[in-house]
């Protein structure tokens, strides 16, 4: 489909934009910067355009250009102004949220530092809580074990006593039939002499059986001193088993203490933690906080950076403007000049 042309609209804009940029809106000039359009088309309509100018050629008058000039001057003022004012604020804003995005990183590094040293202390109070149970299951163990012996040297003891009580109820049934049974000889000897000779033997062999009933008691004797012996030893381990479990126990309701005691910094340490973790999450949630102001300050930069490019092309357009406007009014000077040199002439 074919161009239609270029419209009134277009040359408006783009004599502007000439005239912006210093150059003078001529038809190839303008036909230059749209690209398009036939000379006659565009010489229609730049005709009408300067027709609607203020000199109808397109050229500003000389108190119009002399505001324009200031106006320019005072844009280009308040402009570098205004620059400087947004770059020093947004500056000192960044400065600002620099220095506290560097002490919140501090600050992370601090607590990092002390979660570490909380989680080391923390190790080893769990290192120290586990000796202590071992050492309070092992003491509990040598406490039993020493029940088993109390016990066991308890009933060894008893037994003892009855094997003594025995041994001495022995002894003393031997020695009353021993006596009964020199009483009887002597009896028999003073009632049968006569059969003194034929029961001696008798005699002498039953008295050979008391003798060495007697020795199996003497025998026994020695073992119930050997055995009250073992008694007495037995009666000491017990007294030093005695005194070991009361250490173990003294040692034990030492221990119980120290226990509860790392029961209770470990429950600390665990606050401690908690605390700590929760210091350093708001610190980096300040930390992203304080970034994402940065870049929104950054972002406003940027645009202020953007608004003032604009503004320099703006006044970069505007002087280039002042230099055709002072062109021009060389050109006016120079024409009115030569006119009224012509009028003298």
């Amino acid at each position: 489909m074919a161009r239609s042309g270029v419209t009134f609209t277009e040359i408006d804009e783009a004599a502007r934009y000439l005239q912006g940029l210093g150059r003078n809106p001529t038809v190839d000039a303008i036909r230059g910067h749209l690209g398009t359009g036939s000379h006659t088309t565009i010489g229609e309509h730049l005709k009408r355009w300067k027709s609607m100018q203020i000199d109808g050629e397109g050229k500003l008058p000389q108190p119009i250009l002399e505001l324009v000039s200031g106006l320019w001057e005072s844009l280009q003022s308040q402009a570098q102004k205004l620059g400087q004012e947004q770059r020093e604020v947004f500056n000192q804003e960044i400065s600002v949220f620099k220095a506290q995005l560097q002490t919140a990183a501090q600050t992370e590094n601090q607590l990092n530092q002390k979660l570490h040293q909380l989680q080391e202390s923390f190790d080893t109070e769990q290192r120290l809580k586990a000796t202590l149970e071992k050492e309070l299951q092992a003491t509990e163990k040598a406490r039993d074990k020493l029940d088993i012996l109390h016990q066991a040297a308890l009933k060894q003891i008893e037994d003892a006593k009855n094997e003594n009580k025995r041994l001495h109820q022995l002894t003393e049934q031997i020695q009353a039939n021993l006596e009964h049974y020199q009483q009887a000889i002597q009896q028999q000897q003073l009632e049968q002499n006569l059969e003194k000779e034929q029961q001696q033997a008798a005699y002498a062999q039953e008295l050979s059986r008391l003798n060495t009933l007697l020795k199996e008691a003497e025998t026994h004797k020695k073992v119930l001193a050997e055995n009250q012996f073992k008694l007495e030893q037995a009666q000491s381990d017990y007294e030093e088993l005695k005194q070991h479990n009361e250490k173990l126990t003294d040692k034990l309701q030492a221990v119980e203490p120290l226990l509860i005691q790392s029961q209770m910094a470990e429950k600390n340490q665990q606050q401690q933690i908690e605390k700590s973790n929760q210091e350093l999450l708001a610190e980096r949630q300040l930390s992203q906080s304080l970034n994402q102001k940065v870049a929104v300050l950054t972002d406003k930069l940027q645009r202020a950076q953007e608004d003032l490019s604009q503004a320099e092309n703006k006044i970069s357009a505007l002087r280039q403007e002042k230099m055709f406007l002072v062109q021009e009014k060389a050109e006016l000077d120079g024409a009115f000049k030569q006119l009224q040199l012509m009028k003298t002439g």
